[in-house]
């Protein structure tokens, strides 16, 4: 027993309690604050919490850089002015309709720097931002 200013101070030990990654369960050593055994595991604990939390962020990122790629290519294979496209062009490419960064009106939207006009059901009318971010 230690005293302290004649007080006895009593040293209780705790049973140390069984830390475990909150990746892969395994037994932690080290410090006490420790949450995961390595790198590894505490990389694809935050990647998985990410994408529970935003799970289509991977299909529309991927969507709309599709779309971005197809309205490119057909800027090379085009004049350099206001261009005419026909519908039925961008979905046999595989342009997809529902997804899009920018709409000014039902018939004005867009994928970034690239916007689509609707002149009637069928063609499209493709004006490319002359601007370049500074």
């Amino acid at each position: 027993m230690i005293f302290i200013f004649g007080l006895p101070i009593v040293y209780t030990m705790k049973k140390e309690e069984k830390r475990c990654c909150q990746m892969c369960n395994e037994n932690l050593v080290g410090r006490i604050d420790k949450k995961f055994c390595d790198d590894q595991c505490r990389v694809m604990f935050h990647n998985r919490v990410r994408n529970e939390r935003v799970p289509d962020l991977k299909t529309i990122s991927a969507a709309l850089r599709k779309n971005r790629l197809i309205l490119e290519d057909f800027r090379k294979t085009q004049s350099r002015t206001q261009r005419k496209i026909q519908r039925t062009d961008l979905i046999q490419k595989g342009y997809n309709f529902t997804y899009f960064t920018h709409h000014v009106s039902v018939n004005h939207f867009g994928v970034f720097d690239v916007s689509l006009i609707k002149e009637n059901q069928e063609e499209y009318s493709i004006l490319y931002s002359t601007s370049t971010p500074h």
